[in-house]
């Protein structure tokens, strides 16, 4: 699920210049880490393991993410993208990030510093916050998206999974990425933010 989830934010977040997320290096696993529970237990043992940061480990350990943590996290991924050279660098409430371009206005190359700041602070691995703070319950995704969209009425009621696979697999998802209707059931279809 959480895979899914992050492949399709991933292609919304490039079409609107967010940040997307990528799996690290995997990491032995230590006796450091709790007996994970509960929805998300899989994921924060695949995020520990998959952890290649000591520091990140020890705020997987305990089973979640606290605000000051991430917000520490946030505060790395900002820093390092104002060293960088950008200005205005914020990362949102669903964990895309913004930032103005250089003077060249290069979109790779902006993606690309802002993945290598990601990675540097840990916050591919602890990117699971922002999927809580939107699905506490780990429900499926794809689900809620649909149900969000019709609840919306921004497609037929015979809607389905299926066709949202289309959209994404034909790439006519992307015109609707501007349309906020959309970009909430896409990133946020329970309206938890």
């Amino acid at each position: 699920m959480r895979g899914r989830r992050r492949r399709r934010l991933t292609l919304v977040a490039a079409c609107v210049f967010f940040a997307g997320a990528c799996g690290t290096e995997a990491t032995e696993h230590s006796d450091d880490a709790g007996q994970f529970s509960g929805p998300w237990a899989e994921e924060f043992e695949s995020a520990y393991d998959s952890a290649d940061s000591e520091y990140v480990r020890r705020i997987l350990a305990d089973g979640q993410i606290t605000d000051a943590e991430i917000a520490e996290v946030e505060n790395a991924v900002i820093s390092c993208m104002e060293e960088k050279g950008y200005t205005d660098v914020a990362i949102k409430s669903d964990g895309g990030a913004t930032y103005a371009m250089d003077e060249n206005g290069d979109v790779d190359k902006g993606d690309s510093d802002m993945r290598a700041c990601e990675e540097s602070a840990g916050f591919f691995a602890l990117s699971l916050y922002y999927d809580i703070r939107v699905n506490p319950n780990n429900e499926e995704w794809d689900p809620l998206v649909v149900q969000c969209l019709k609840g919306r009425e921004v497609v037929e009621p015979s809607f389905t999974e299926s066709d949202l696979d289309h959209m994404f697999d034909t790439g006519e998802i992307s015109d609707h990425f501007n349309d906020d209707n959309w970009h909430q059931c896409l990133t946020d279809p329970l309206g938890m933010l």
